[in-house]
């Protein structure tokens, strides 16, 4: 009788430990668990909740999911009903509720707390002038005006859809005779053009990297390989995001796919660091026609 006991004992404890899975992301045993949604491991409850629920609604998917990388690379997981809803211009995530404008464009609530007015604009643009002045040598003095358009106004300006800004530059020349001396002075009229109600570190790319097509402007001439042209501007923004920290728009920005904007950061990016700003010119000026 002892002896059968001990059996049922021992019998009992083999099934309640073969029962007893372990968890793949945080390692620790439950009989409680469940499948991964890739259905490859088991996972527990809480690890499913932190990793695998939609970042909208935090319902763990079922079926099939979406997963986005906004624009501060960030990748968020989103069901099969939340990742239908309307796409935020400055993150780029679906989101249930939000600010609507009068050119179609969609802000989700979080960066709409955070978008700049006129002011603060005006005041983020004389930071990262003189900022750029004491790194890269730019002109912080001439003068830029700064206008800030909705998405209509812009794609009519630039001629492209889906920008976020644009820099329009005029050069006028102006003949003076001093004597028999004639002294040709130029004269340019920068404006820079913005989306309106961006947050401040997606103002700050856009600005860095228009800022960085006036200093060429003044320097290099215009580029006749947007590939190139393009490159130096991203690597200059994605070099300024890298050191103020923002490491996750430096990498959606390594990770973008455009065979411009894209392939041009990944090509000059390397040389930037390596050789500085006019390192990168001498090296391209060939690729420039002097105005």
């Amino acid at each position: 009788m002892k002896q059968l006991f001990i059996l049922l004992f021992l019998g009992t404890a083999f099934i309640l430990q073969a029962e007893i899975k372990i968890c793949a992301h945080c390692g620790k045993g439950s009989r409680y668990m469940r499948y991964s949604a890739e259905n490859r491991h088991f996972c527990s409850d809480k690890c499913a909740r932190a990793k695998f629920s939609c970042s909208n609604c935090g319902i763990i998917p079922k079926g099939r999911y979406m997963i986005v990388m906004g624009m501060n690379g960030v990748n968020k997981r989103f069901c099969s009903r939340c990742s239908k809803l309307e796409k935020c211009f400055s993150c780029f995530f679906p989101s249930a509720g939000g600010k609507h404008f009068s050119d179609g464009r969609f802000q989700c609530l979080q960066c709409s707390r955070t978008s700049l007015n006129s002011v603060q604009m005006q005041t983020l643009l004389r930071q990262l002038r003189n900022t750029l002045s004491a790194v890269y040598g730019y002109d912080a003095r001439h003068r830029i005006t700064l206008r800030l358009v909705n998405r209509n106004t812009l794609q009519k300006i630039a001629g492209a859809p889906n920008l976020m800004g644009c820099m329009k530059t005029q050069v006028t020349t102006k003949e003076r005779f001093d004597g028999f001396s004639k002294q040709v002075k130029k004269e340019w009229q920068c404006v820079l053009y913005i989306l309106d109600s961006l947050p401040r570190t997606a103002a700050a790319k856009v600005m860095v990297h228009e800022l960085t097509h006036d200093y060429l402007y003044h320097h290099a001439g215009a580029g006749k390989n947007p590939r190139i042209t393009e490159g130096i501007c991203e690597a200059v923004s994605g070099s300024w995001l890298y050191q103020n920290g923002y490491k996750g728009y430096f990498d959606a920005m390594q990770k973008n796919p455009d065979p411009v904007y894209g392939a041009g950061f990944r090509l000059i990016f390397p040389q930037l660091k390596r050789y500085g700003l006019q390192g990168v010119l001498e090296r391209y000026r060939s690729y420039f026609t002097p105005f």
